[in-house]
């Protein structure tokens, strides 16, 4: 577990805190996480501290589910 924060995996949607958006882990290597849209574009990496899995009601918001 990566102190304190829940763990995240390769294929699991993802929430970056601080740009507050939604992807889906791409990668993960030592403290960075490569991010991709959901529906497809640009990835970008966020540190690790600021990732975390998300949550039922992030994946429901318009636009999401594709």
């Amino acid at each position: 577990m990566d102190q304190g924060r829940d763990p995240i995996a390769v294929g699991q949607t993802a929430y970056d805190e601080r740009l507050s958006r939604l992807g889906e882990v791409m990668e993960v290597l030592g403290t960075l996480v490569a991010l991709r849209p959901l529906g497809g574009g640009r990835e970008w990496n966020a540190e690790r501290r600021h990732v975390r899995p998300a949550t039922a009601m992030e994946k429901m918001r318009p636009g999401v589910a594709e």
